[in-house]
């Protein structure tokens, strides 16, 4: 098996545990905390977020990048130098994040939350997740992440009993945090050696690159994640609570659609650096494929189920979340493109600057809308900026890849799999009249839209990896 689909198949195992566990931790909490708790939670944890984000630098992205491109060398001095920087940067954030928990009203109205939430920062620092994706170390990456998730989802279900525990929840949720990244970093020393650098000129060849890296991703992640900032200081915290189920859920597939890009990015850093743009090309090709054929049946399926959906993992009391839910549920493809775009091509092949200002207009659009629709429509109107602000990126990373690459990008597989996945809507609706259980209803369209894309992708669309890998499937089982 290629590197390239033995990492596909562990990045797999692990799109399903980082889709399917959280779904059960929320579908059993936001019963059990309300809509005011989890609005509550995810207010202090956005704000936390912002926090690391900042923290970073742009570590994450730039680190996958320049792990990469020494593979096959001593890493020791690249890794420590990173983690040096996010160390420093953190130290200082958690000194002016102090400062906000006692001065801004909001936060010291759940001082003891925001205290806690130091953790997630300090612990960021430890996460590493670039130093194991340069090196597309994904088997680690897996277990690892299959265990500390599983663990959290234990403790959850063992200590969340009652309203007030939104609390303990929050707790639990750093406390996965802090034990992931102290993993991270003991394993590590397998492969590298830390030592602290204090030296200004090792460390400053980073700067530049980093702060291009850092101002798109901090753009990227603020209009992301400032619609809730917005809700929570404009709005009420139940409209955090429904916009934060819209979310939570409709972005719960975008993890499976950018799979194939996570273990895509140490090649084509590689292939990249070695001129071979042939490879590049190829391989974004099967990136655009891959996003066509998931995003397309997983958004039509996710909007006709809406009711349902909402019911199983939230209750009935988030039913108000289906309108900003079903608006967050076409962002899916949008962020799979863009981070085609933007992620693959452009911050890959050293163009951070074009990736800045792409996110950069996605920003001022977020926030325009945010302040002209939030105290009008609430979740709705954050639902709206989100996607507007998602469609804003995409259009102008396309633009600048087309002025910069030389790339022929075949949309057949594309634009098949967006037709062939509206008679989605009349499965859908043909299982639904079969029975009154909301359970059994998703189980007949989840059977039945199975077999229909099955069908589809060998007869239709007939992808070249797919044809492949069920062909071999097939032929296994007919000798048994």
């Amino acid at each position: 098996m290629s590197s390239i689909k033995k990492n596909f198949s562990y990045n797999v195992i692990l799109t399903v545990t980082q889709v399917i566990v959280p779904m059960i931790m929320y579908a059993y909490v936001s019963r059990v905390i309300m809509p005011y708790g989890v609005g509550t939670v995810s207010f202090v944890e956005n704000i936390c977020r912002y926090i690391m984000l900042i923290a970073a630098l742009g570590i994450p992205i730039y680190g996958i990048r320049e792990i990469a491109r020494k593979k096959n060398e001593n890493q020791d001095g690249v890794f420590s130098e990173l983690i040096s920087i996010h160390l420093y940067s953190s130290l200082l954030l958690v000194v002016i994040y102090t400062a906000l928990i006692y001065l801004v009203p909001q936060f010291s109205a759940n001082k003891n939350m925001f205290l806690i939430g130091i953790s997630l920062v300090v612990c960021n620092v430890l996460a590493i997740e670039w130093f194991y994706q340069g090196n597309e170390n994904f088997r680690y990456i897996t277990v690892r992440t299959v265990i500390v998730r599983s663990l959290s989802l234990l403790l959850v279900f063992i200590f969340i009993k009652k309203p007030q525990d939104y609390y303990l929840f929050f707790v639990i949720l750093c406390g996965s945090s802090v034990i992931n990244g102290v993993i991270n970093f003991l394993y590590s020393r397998k492969y590298v050696k830390f030592t602290l650098v204090w030296k200004w000129e090792r460390l400053r060849k980073h700067i530049k690159p980093l702060l291009l890296i850092f101002a798109s991703t901090a753009a990227i992640s603020i209009y992301v994640l400032l619609d809730s900032v917005f809700l929570g200081f404009i709005s009420s915290k139940d409209a955090v609570g429904y916009y934060s189920l819209g979310l939570r859920v409709s972005k719960a597939p975008v993890i499976l659609v950018t799979a194939l890009g996570s273990v895509l990015i140490p090649k084509l850093s590689q292939a990249h650096a070695s001129g071979d743009d042939a490879y590049f090309n190829r391989l974004i090709q099967k990136s655009f494929d891959f996003v066509g054929i998931v995003a397309f049946p997983v958004i039509v399926s996710m909007i006709a189920l809406s009711n349902e959906i909402i019911i199983i993992f939230a209750g009935e009391k988030f039913l108000p979340a289906k309108t900003s839910f079903c608006i967050l549920c076409i962002v899916i493809y949008l962020i799979g493109i863009s981070n085609i775009l933007g992620m693959q091509m452009l911050t890959t092949t050293g163009r951070d600057s074009l990736m800045t200002k792409s996110v950069f207009f996605g920003l001022v659009c977020s926030i325009v809308l945010n302040i002209i629709l939030i105290p009008h429509f609430n979740e709705v109107g954050a639902a709206i900026a989100n996607l507007s602000s998602e469609l804003c990126v995409t259009f102008i990373m396309f633009y600048f890849v087309r002025k910069n690459f030389h790339l022929n990008i075949n949309y057949r597989v594309t634009l098949l799999s967006l037709f062939c996945s509206l008679p989605i809507l009349g499965i859908i609706y043909f299982t639904s009249n079969l029975t009154d259980s909301l359970i059994k209803k998703l189980v007949f369209a989840g059977i039945s839209i199975g077999v229909y894309q099955f069908f589809v992708q060998y007869y239709i669309i007939k992808e070249e990896n797919f044809i492949t890998f069920t062909s071999k499937i097939i032929k296994r089982y007919a000798k048994i």
